[in-house]
């Protein structure tokens, strides 16, 4: 590693190690958009809530199925469905996405490889235990862990907490952060503070609350609007004034109010962070780049047979965490695979693997 990162990082390692939590406050999951949970999240309802079908097709019992033959429909399932009747032997379901799996089925077949003729459907290949159904707690148990502590609740953290029945959570109060805009241009009006307004953009991004303020080029002035900034918020950011010019007060200021001031960054490093950000930058590119490249090649089928070989590889090499399921799902979605084919690819590898095929075995 150069040596210039190598002092970034060191900076970095002192900025965190300095640096308190603050405190917690429970809230309802429903209103916890933006913000990291102080504790682990835990299912009140297991998610699937019900072992059902994930697909349109038919419930039937793979034993029934095992070579191409016809069964006659017993009954019809929907999703709203609580309670229905047993599958009878011999038989089959009408069933939907979602609908509750009958006692005495253990199989779902798609509804693209069957031919319904009034009361009887044929099918077309042998059904597989367990082929299109979701198990009840499948994605997580009841009593599991949803999502750790410290993760930040988006829109999919929401969801989940919402399908395993979460109330009051848990999270990190919302930072409050000032931003100090230093120079008598500034408070003039004469240069716009876009400084100020970018890093408000990036605290308020990660879940900060910011209050925004701008103070002249004299030394009083700028202890006085630290030591009120410090007074009201958790973390103070100030911008300019920390050169070596004659009216680079910051420093000084500081100083004055028993702070320890440590001048961190000399050019070369500098220089290196901006080399990190780029880098940083261009991975999150490569991503779409890769995916792009992708969509304009292949067609759906095909993208949906590369992402069931990415499962496969992932659930034989064994458990996923929480980061690389959410890769997986980002490359899906940057190749504009739709939701339920995904749920099924994953499926399809996740009884694959089961069987104890390897990722090498022909789809």
């Amino acid at each position: 590693m150069m040596p210039a990162m190598q002092g970034l990082l060191g900076i970095r390692d002192r900025v965190v190690a300095a640096v308190a939590p603050v405190a917690s406050e429970e809230v309802e999951a429903s209103r916890a958009t933006g913000r990291y949970l102080a504790a682990a999240a835990t299912a009140r309802v297991p998610c699937p809530p019900i072992t059902c079908s994930a697909m349109d097709g038919f419930a039937v019992r793979a034993a029934d199925v095992t070579r191409p033959c016809a069964l006659p429909i017993a009954l019809a399932i929907y999703a709203g469905d609580a309670s229905p009747r047993p599958l009878p032997p011999g038989a089959a379901a009408r069933i939907f996405t979602g609908a509750p799996l009958p006692e005495g089925a253990d199989a779902v077949v798609r509804e693209e490889a069957a031919r319904a003729e009034g009361s009887t459907v044929a099918f077309t290949a042998a059904a597989r235990p367990g082929e299109n159904v979701r198990l009840a707690g499948e994605d997580v148990a009841a009593g599991g862990l949803a999502l750790p502590a410290g993760a930040r609740i988006g829109a999919r953290q929401a969801a989940l907490l919402a399908a395993v029945g979460t109330g009051a959570i848990s999270v990190f109060r919302r930072p409050r952060v000032a931003v100090l805009a230093t120079g008598d241009e500034i408070v003039a009006g004469r240069t716009p503070d876009s400084n100020g307004a970018a890093v408000a953009g990036l605290v308020r991004g990660i879940g900060g609350e910011v209050e925004r303020r701008a103070v002249g080029d004299r030394l009083d002035d700028v202890a006085a609007a630290l030591a009120a900034a410090l007074a009201g918020a958790d973390a103070v950011i100030t911008i300019g004034g920390v050169s070596v010019g004659e009216r680079d007060h910051v420093p000084a200021a500081l100083v004055r109010l028993g702070a320890e001031v440590d001048r961190g960054l000399t050019g070369d490093e500098a220089q290196a962070l901006g080399e990190l950000a780029e880098a940083t930058a261009h991975q999150a590119t490569d991503l779409f780049t890769f995916t792009s490249r992708i969509n304009e090649r292949f067609d759906m089928p095909q993208k949906l047979r590369m992402v069931e070989q990415m499962w496969r590889v992932a659930y034989a090499d064994g458990h996923l965490n929480e980061h690389e399921r959410h890769v997986l799902w980002r490359i899906a979605d940057l190749l504009h695979v739709p939701q339920g084919a995904y749920v099924q690819a994953r499926l399809r590898a996740q009884q694959q693997a089961q069987a104890g095929r390897h990722p090498g075995d022909p789809l």
